[in-house]
């Protein structure tokens, strides 16, 4: 009986605890979705996957995971043919570095 009701406890601690993974979990599983999407040749629902997690606070206290998603959301705007998007973007992975966007669109 008492290994029973550890187990009821142990299911309920996510209940009680808001049940929400670690950030980093979500991130790679978000990842992971993007990316198989993109494989298929879809890039409208990476393009909101990349979105929504470019706007989490927590994606800004890692600079290199960032970087990854504002990265890969500039290349699936270039591919969804959304050419001023994937330049503001790209922009933003190079805060303080010269970038030469006519260079760049050329």
């Amino acid at each position: 009986m008492r290994k029973l009701q550890i187990s009821c406890i142990a299911l309920l601690i996510p209940v009680f605890c808001g049940g929400q993974e670690p950030f980093h979990t979500y991130l790679d599983r978000q990842n992971a979705e993007a990316g198989r999407l993109h494989n298929q040749g879809e890039h409208v629902k990476p393009i909101a996957i990349l979105e929504e997690l470019s706007h989490r606070p927590e994606l800004q206290q890692s600079k290199d995971d960032l970087l990854n998603v504002l990265y890969n959301l500039a290349c699936e705007y270039s591919l969804a043919h959304q050419k001023d998007k994937a330049m503001a973007t790209l922009q933003q992975c190079t805060p303080g570095h010269y970038f030469d966007i006519d260079r760049a669109q050329a």
